[in-house]
């Protein structure tokens, strides 16, 4: 027997890291990130259907925190409320989803991230590879008293990378934009760049940044900085010198 139909779902995970306003997906959020101050308590996160078919959504919202060596750790809560949790939203339309936070105002920021899946609808008959949509936004509850602070750890090499631990020390998460590498000849010129991608450190966490070293730049380069970029602060360069970098394998 020939089989008439067949689903075949995948999951993909859309990277908001540091968020830029869901471009190039389906699916367009509106802002990408949610704060909620004092007397600002609730907020609403706007979400576009920018495909040619209806989209049926599942929404919910879990604690944020990460662990010992920066990876996400999600948990159930019930501090901040959500609705609708169940929406479908037509081609070119949009859903408002609202939300709002019920528990005891911080002295230390909390952060919570919304989820978006993509729920499956089959239609009789139909014989596809469908892509489902399967986003997370930021939701931060701001102390009234806000105060970033960010401190960059020992800089380590592992398997021809420059790893930079960054934490934040302050009551709020920072946003770390990049870490960049660079290395100077003699004579101050540029012969050595490298660059990480951002993301998120949590209030008291510490996430480790990891920049590859080019063996190619690496033997010309006499000093070395390390430049750590985030939103909330001015940069900090971190001087370094060929020796820590271990160039001399290169």
């Amino acid at each position: 027997m020939r089989q008439r139909g067949l689903l075949i779902i995948v999951f993909v995970a859309l990277s908001l890291l540091i968020p830029q306003g869901g471009e190039g997906s389906s699916l367009l959020l509106s802002p990408v990130r949610l704060f909620l101050r004092p007397g600002a308590v609730t907020a609403e996160l706007r979400l576009t259907n920018q495909s040619e078919e209806a989209m049926h959504l599942q929404a919910d919202i879990m604690s944020w925190e990460q662990d010992e060596r920066g990876r996400p750790v999600y948990g159930k809560q019930k501090e901040v409320v959500i609705f609708p949790r169940i929406m479908k939203i037509e081609p070119g339309g949009e859903a408002v989803i609202r939300l709002g936070f019920r528990g005891k105002w911080p002295m230390k920021e909390k952060a919570y991230r919304i989820f978006l899946r993509e729920l499956p609808v089959k239609r009789p008959g139909e014989k596809v590879v469908k892509m489902l949509i399967n986003v997370s936004s930021p939701v931060f509850v701001v102390p009234e008293r806000e105060s970033p602070g960010m401190e960059a750890g020992e800089v380590m090499v592992r398997s021809g990378k420059v790893v930079v631990p960054v934490k934040s020390t302050g009551n709020i998460h920072i946003t770390v934009k990049k870490v960049s590498l660079r290395g100077y000849d003699p004579d101050g010129k540029v012969v050595l760049t490298g660059e990480s991608g951002g993301w998120y450190v949590l209030p008291g966490r510490v996430v480790p940044f990891g920049v590859d070293i080019p063996a190619e730049g690496c033997k010309g380069a006499e000093r070395f900085e390390i430049i750590v970029e985030t939103e909330e602060l001015e940069p900090v360069t971190l001087p370094r010198s060929p020796e820590v970098l271990h160039c001399k394998k290169h």
